[in-house]
């Protein structure tokens, strides 16, 4: 199975659907994962960003699997911009995500905040890199095993939730 992937520095969903769109008339994709938000939070509302989260998964082709990620917390103590990307507002648009992706059976959600988050919600200072948003290593490996976690379950077959470390699967009927 080929699997396309968009986890890009800086990648908006302008980019992200016009490669989608170029992959299509390319290589088959086997699957997709998605793990974008923050950088489009900050320029637009999270019932826009979820309309394009739905029109990415509408241009995908019918085979494809689809692996969202939920969009990681920041550490707002750190963040030089929490009032525009601050973790109520992620939580927020999270919970959209989550109801979106079932909705497509080739769509998981997989979301690690969870695994990440100190005592006050913030992204913990043990998984990211000292800017607030951007995970360091240690904090990398743990998002790639819910990551991980969430592709068996798309090569699979499936849909549904995969929560930091504990999976909530749907099996595609025939």
């Amino acid at each position: 199975m080929n699997l396309c992937h968009f986890l890009v520095s800086h990648a908006s969903f302008d980019w992200i659907l016009s490669t989608v769109e170029t992959a299509r008339h390319g290589q088959p994709l086997g699957g997709g994962r998605l793990a974008i938000g923050v950088n489009d939070m900050k320029f637009r509302d999270n019932h826009q960003i979820v309309e394009n989260y739905r029109r990415i998964l509408q241009v995908l082709p019918e085979k494809v699997s689809v692996v969202c990620s939920a969009v990681l917390p920041v550490n707002e103590d750190i963040y030089s911009n929490p009032s525009i990307v601050n973790n109520t507002r992620i939580t927020d648009l999270n919970a959209s995500l989550k109801v979106l992706c079932p909705t497509d059976l080739r769509c998981i959600f997989v979301d690690a905040r969870r695994r990440l988050i100190d005592a006050n919600g913030n992204l913990s200072a043990a998984f990211q890199d000292g800017d607030g948003i951007h995970l360091n290593a240690v904090g990398n490996h743990i998002w790639i095993e819910e990551l991980r976690d969430g592709l068996s379950k798309a090569q699979q077959g499936g849909s549904g939730t995969v929560s930091a470390g504990s999976v909530k699967h749907t099996k595609k009927s025939p």
